[in-house]
């Protein structure tokens, strides 16, 4: 077989009655291959009868780092790595499908459509011939049609497949229809249309099939679209789509449409369109990726959505807000706008000529926190949305720095609650008081064994996996006061910690930085870390927001309360040991003779939560996967622990995931 040296040219084995077994075939592939064909078997009973027969295979290598490219009788085929095209040339003819087979997010695109008015003929039978050129990081396939609709014309398919996860696609004419310098093309492109993302109408909306029913392309206005690109993502990965910003694609009911004119002489190949599957991590990282590094970070909004401070969860007394409606059709139907203290601040009426997609109001508020809801009562369904904002005091954050028990120990106080630190004694938060109660289990002044812990410290911490509590207290770390803004302004005050991990030689050359960030009068804390990276290149999973809880030393009186795939659960605690991993990025913990709750809240994507509970303590964090490079800095999204009376959930705190501090 044309390069795969096989070790040894003939494989004997004897099987009894009944018996199945596999053989292992040895070899060296010499270049990134296919095959598929018929290996001739001979099979001999032990009365000596024999049997010849033939039996078909075939077989690829979806290797990590490898290539892989080539054709048969069905298909077109390009691999590099995880990421794959297939050209379907018997049933689906000339589509192209491109995208990971380890996470299944894909793209489809269909086969040119030429001429005007258009023709189909290329979806009826395959290329004539193609080429296929691989390169290090790369892989080139151009695929050749000729029309018989149009007689003369001729096109070539470019697909440039890049090992980051990128396709560039285009089509040239190779040659014009007879008496004929001009020739239209159009083609499909489809991705998974029930969770995308797209810069609409001057914000950036999340259409989500699964909400609201809204995510189909005919209730987009395509001129709405504000910049060239879509994105789409699930809890397995994403798949972005670039266009031209000169060639912008329309819609029909299912899918992108891309048309462009070709003239002889002029432009005779039509714009790239760009595919990344897995490529880009959040909407940021591809707008950074298109338009440099100081471009604004994008807030989500849903589709049909409750703006509060325009996306700010942090806000004055002075409250603005708007109710949006941002797709297509006009829907007639009620709304009504109410807040916790004030109840109803607007009510109207739609009718389906107002053409009303957005009403706005403004009111004040004289508590800490505000809750907004917008009901739409539509002629067939009725929706709602949920927003809380909390109101920033006119005091400031008061940064203490005192002793106990020996140690440095840095303290904040908001008003609402106060959190302390000691380097020397490990780097966390020890302490986190809230009316006078404690929420923290900490083994501050002294270190010791807990459960199965060895040289446990417990409190609210950050730490890479496969590092130790005893590994994370033998690294040097420093302690200090910091003040950090976000993106919205927002001036946010708090502790830092510093760990530099030398001793751990997986990490060697790490620098660990814990932020742990307060507004006045707010009962939020913020929490984020930034890597700074000096000594190696790897992926490495990341427990964030690490806290360990105990109510006065009585497991039994809490609650844990989590949703999990819609699914919602509450642990009784202190009983017997329980170790879970749950899809949640929002906990819920109460205690019987408190009646505030305490709420930990992750904003970072493909994350998974982890709580571990027994007699004595109960801990719980998120584990996310970051690559940090070498010589690089790293920011993960941030964390938020929230305590109020009031019974919150992850909707009402969406705005939180609007803060950054890149």
């Amino acid at each position: 077989m044309d390069g795969f040296d096989y070790e040894r040219n003939k494989i004997e084995c004897i099987l009894r009655a009944k018996e199945k077994t596999s053989i292992e075939i040895k070899g060296i592939l010499r270049k990134s291959i296919a095959f598929e064909d018929k290996i001739a078997i001979k099979a001999v009973w032990g009365n000596g009868k024999e049997l010849d027969f033939k039996q078909n295979f075939s077989f690829s290598f979806p290797t990590a780092n490898g290539k892989l490219s080539g054709a048969d009788k069905k298909k077109i085929f390009l691999q590099l790595g995880d990421i794959e095209l297939n050209i379907d040339t018997m049933v689906s003819c000339n589509w192209i499908y491109f995208g990971s087979y380890l996470t299944n997010n894909r793209c489809e695109l269909s086969m040119p459509q030429p001429g005007k008015p258009f023709s189909s003929e290329f979806e009826r039978k395959p290329p004539y011939r193609h080429e296929i050129i691989e390169k290090e990081d790369e892989i080139y396939l151009i695929t050749f049609h000729q029309s018989d609709d149009f007689p003369g014309c001729e096109i070539s398919r470019h697909m440039r497949m890049r090992r980051d996860g990128m396709l560039e696609h285009w089509i040239q004419a190779e040659s014009f229809p007879v008496n004929s310098d001009e020739l239209m093309i159009s083609y499909l492109f489809w991705f998974d249309m029930s969770n995308y993302i797209l810069p609409y109408n001057g914000r950036f909306i999340n259409f989500n099939q699964n909400l609201h029913n809204d995510s189909e392309p005919d209730q987009i206005d395509a001129s709405k679209i504000t910049e060239n690109w879509a994105y789409s993502v699930n809890e397995r990965g994403s798949m972005a789509i670039i266009w031209d910003k000169d060639n912008a694609p329309t819609l029909n009911s299912w899918s992108f449409i891309n048309t462009s004119s070709l003239t002889k002489g002029v432009r005779e190949k039509t714009p790239v369109l760009r595919l990344a599957v897995n490529t880009f991590k959040s909407v940021n990282h591809l707008r950074r990726y298109l338009y440099g590094q100081d471009v604004e970070y994008a807030n989500l909004s849903d589709s049909f959505d409750l703006i509060i401070n325009d996306g700010n969860p942090f806000t004055g007394d002075e409250i603005n807000g708007e109710f949006i409606d941002f797709k297509n059709p006009q829907i007639e139907g009620s709304i009504r706008i109410e807040s916790s203290s004030q109840g109803k601040i607007v009510e109207k009426d739609i009718a389906y000529d107002d053409e009303v997609r957005q009403i706005d109001f403004t009111c004040k508020s004289e508590t800490k926190a505000e809750l907004f809801k917008v009901s739409a009562n539509y002629r067939y369904r009725e929706l709602c949305k949920s927003s809380i904002v909390f109101i920033r005091s006119c005091e400031d954050v008061r940064l203490v720095e005192l002793e106990d028990n020996g140690y440095n120990v840095l303290s904040a106080d908001n008003g609402c609650f106060a959190i302390k630190s000691a380097a020397e004694f490990a780097p966390n938060v020890y302490s986190l008081v809230y009316k006078g109660n404690e929420w923290l289990a900490s083994d501050f002044p002294n270190k010791g064994a807990k459960s199965w812990w060895n040289s446990w410290f417990g409190g609210l911490f950050n730490q890479p996996a496969q590092m130790k509590d005893q590994h994370l207290i033998d690294e040097k770390s420093t302690c200090t006061f910091i003040e950090a803004q976000d993106n919205f302004g927002n001036l946010w005050k708090g502790i830092q910690i510093r760990t530099m991990i030398d001793s751990f030689q997986k990490y060697k050359g790490m620098t660990m930085i814990q932020n742990y960030l307060m507004l006045a009068g707010i009962p939020v804390l913020c929490q984020f870390v930034e890597i700074e990276n000096s000594g190696f290149t790897s992926p490495f999973p990341f427990e964030k927001g690490k806290i360990s809880v105990c109510s006065d030393n009585q497991l039994t009186n809490m609650q844990l309360n989590y949703s999990d795939n819609h699914r919602k659960t509450s642990l009784i605690l202190g009983i017997e040991s329980l170790d879970n991993e749950t899809n949640t990025e929002f906990y819920e913990i109460a205690i019987r003779n408190r009646a505030e709750r305490l709420y930990l809240m992750n904003t970072g994507q493909s994350t998974t939560g982890w709580n571990y509970s027994d007699s004595a303590v109960m801990t719980i964090c998120f584990n996310t996967n970051g690559l940090v490079k070498n010589k690089k800095r790293k920011i993960f999204p941030p964390n938020y622990i929230i305590i109020s009376e009031d019974n919150l959930n992850e909707e009402m705190l969406r705005a939180f995931k609007n803060i950054r501090f890149e």
